[in-house]
């Protein structure tokens, strides 16, 4: 519980520090608020076209080298196995409360800006009046959902919760019902989008539920369905060259860009686990985020 917080807000405590101003994105109709500036991402490096024809075809990383960094010894606190499953049991009924959207499925994260809303958006996700009614994204609602959703999975035995069990479900149904929105269609024109930060949180969530069991053999096609979407999708907006996926894109999504060290990790541990789990993925698609990850060093 405490790591997928630390993780989750380690990404957006620079962007929410920003000024936001009210754009248009690239999608047609999407009205959004986004920094100012573009989001802090590594620098495209020209060497990294190079490699991708040569290193990375051959499945080899190349090797940065960086200035050795001296760790200082820290004492840690002693720790309370009965503070920390209080903690625990906390957090499980917080998520459990804070369950919203309109079949009450989704844990849907905040972030940094908003879309137009459409006529099946939650009315209770919608801000504003008028002209400026607006709406959290779907990728974000689907990154948000999973990881919450993932959360639920660790710890106690969830078979022995009801209660938890059917909040997963809904979520799982969210998940792959959000595969149709017209936000999470991969066909768009790139620049700053979250929609891939849901690709690869909403794959993780549905293989993590797939690999315990979690999933009956009614929903196993749909949910087998879902994960093809996503793993389909993230092949759609790697980034060209470097490799990887940034969702701060700075242009269209055929052009060579910076990888987002964020979002590229996850996105390689989700890929790895749908190629265990019998998934066919693009040929090289991780060879290729590997080396984009050193890049960003």
């Amino acid at each position: 519980m405490k790591l997928d917080s630390i993780i989750t807000v380690s990404w957006c405590l620079t962007p929410i520090l920003c000024l936001s101003v009210t754009s248009v994105g690239a999608s047609s109709g999407t009205t959004f608020i986004a920094p100012p500036t573009d989001p802090p991402s590594a620098p495209v490096i020209e060497d990294a076209t190079a490699a991708s024809e040569t290193d990375v075809e051959s499945g080899e990383v190349p090797v940065i080298e960086v200035p050795e960094i001296e760790v200082p010894e820290i004492e840690a606190p002693p720790i309370d196995p009965e503070a920390v499953d209080a903690a625990i049991a906390g957090g499980i009924r917080l998520l459990l409360a804070r369950q919203e959207g309109a079949d009450q499925a989704e844990w849907p994260y905040q972030g940094v800006y908003r879309v137009a809303p459409r006529p099946d958006d939650p009315e209770a996700l919608i801000e504003g009046r008028g002209r400026r009614r607006t709406v959290i994204p779907i990728g974000y609602r689907v990154g948000g959902t999973s990881i919450a959703g993932r959360a639920l999975l660790r710890g106690l035995e969830i078979g022995e919760h009801p209660d938890r069990r059917a909040a997963v479900e809904r979520a799982r149904r969210f998940v792959i019902g959000a595969t149709s929105h017209p936000l999470m269609n991969p066909d768009f024109g790139g620049g700053y989008d979250v929609r891939g930060w849901g690709y690869v949180y909403g794959l993780g969530f549905l293989l993590d539920l797939r690999a315990r069991g979690l999933v009956s053999d009614e929903a196993m096609q749909a949910t087998d369905d879902g994960i093809r979407f996503y793993v389909e999708a993230l092949g759609s907006i790697e980034i060209p060259e470097v490799g990887g996926w940034n969702y701060a894109r700075r242009g269209p999504l055929d052009r060579v860009d910076s990888t987002s060290p964020f979002m590229t990790p996850p996105g390689v541990q989700a890929l790895r686990e749908a190629a265990r789990q019998g998934f066919e993925i693009p040929d090289g698609i991780i060879q290729r985020a590997m080396a984009g990850i050193e890049f960003t060093r």
